[in-house]
C-alpha cells in the first residue's frame, strides 16, 4: 500500500484494510506522509511495516529503509527482507524517528560529497593537473575507499588509522583537523536533519 499525504490519504481505505488483514498477514505501507503509531491506532492491527524507498541515483540502485512493529515474527521479517534482497541496501531502523534522519541525510550527503570532491580537485589542479584528470583520479580513489569500507573487513575508523601510518597522509590530515572538518560535518548533518523536519511539518510555510 503506497501512502503519500498523511493519515487523511488512508482514511477512505481503512474499512477495506480492516477486512483484508488477518493475523496471518503483514501490511506493508510505503510512503513518507504518515507514522506507524498512528496506523496502529487506526487499524487495530499489529503486524505493520513502514517503508521508505529511496530512488536510485545515476548508476546506482534503489535503497529501502523500514521499521516494523514489534509483533512480527522472525520468519516474517526474514521473508520481508528477502523480497528486497535485490536492492543495493535494505536498512532496518530501530526507531521510527530515524526516518527523519535518513531522509535529511539522503538530501544532504550527495551535496557534501560533491563539495569535498570538487575542493580536493581544486587542490590537485593547483599542483598542475587538468581538472578532468584531477576529478577522475579522486573519483577512482574515493571508489576504492568505499569498496574497502563495504567489504566489511575493517571499519572506517580502522582504515583511517591504517592510512595514518603513512607520514604523507598524516601531514595532510593535520590540515583538515586543524580546520575543524570533523565538527563541521557533524554540525552540517544536524542542521540538514533539522531543516528537513521544519520543511516536513504542517506549518513549514510559516517557519521557513
Amino acid at each position: 500500500v503506497f501512502v503519500e499525504g498523511g493519515p487523511a490519504a488512508l482514511e477512505p481505505h481503512l474499512p477495506m484494510l480492516r477486512l483484508a488483514i488477518s493475523d496471518r498477514h503483514v501490511l506493508v505501507l510505503l510512503g513518507r506522509g504518515w507514522q506507524l503509531d498512528a496506523m496502529l491506532a487506526h487499524l487495530k492491527e499489529r503486524k505493520l511495516v513502514r517503508c521508505v524507498l529511496l530512488p536510485a541515483g545515476p548508476g546506482g540502485r534503489a535503497m529501502l529503509a523500514f521499521h516494523a512493529s514489534p509483533y512480527l515474527s522472525a520468519a516474517e521479517l526474514a521473508a520481508f527482507r528477502a523480497w528486497f534482497a535485490h536492492l543495493e541496501l535494505c536498512v532496518e531502523l530501530q526507531e521510527e524517528r530515524q526516518f527523519e534522519v535518513l531522509q535529511g541525510l539522503t538530501d544532504f550527503a550527495p551535496a557534501a560529497f560533491y563539495t569535498v570532491l570538487e575542493a580536493m580537485a581544486d587542490g590537485v589542479v593547483m599542483m598542475g593537473f587538468s581538472r578532468s584528470a584531477a576529478v577522475q583520479l579522486l573519483s577512482s580513489l574515493l571508489h576504492g575507499a568505499i569498496e574497502r569500507v563495504q567489504s566489511g573487513g575493517l571499519s572506517a575508523a580502522q582504515l583511517r588509522e591504517q592510512a595514518l601510518e603513512v607520514d604523507v597522509a598524516a601531514a595532510g590530515l593535520i590540515e583538515l583537523e586543524s580546520a575543524g572538518i570533523r565538527g563541521a560535518l557533524m554540525r552540517a548533518i544536524q542542521r540538514a536533519v533539522r531543516r528537513h523536519r521544519t520543511a516536513s511539518s504542517p506549518s513549514s510555510d510559516e517557519q521557513t
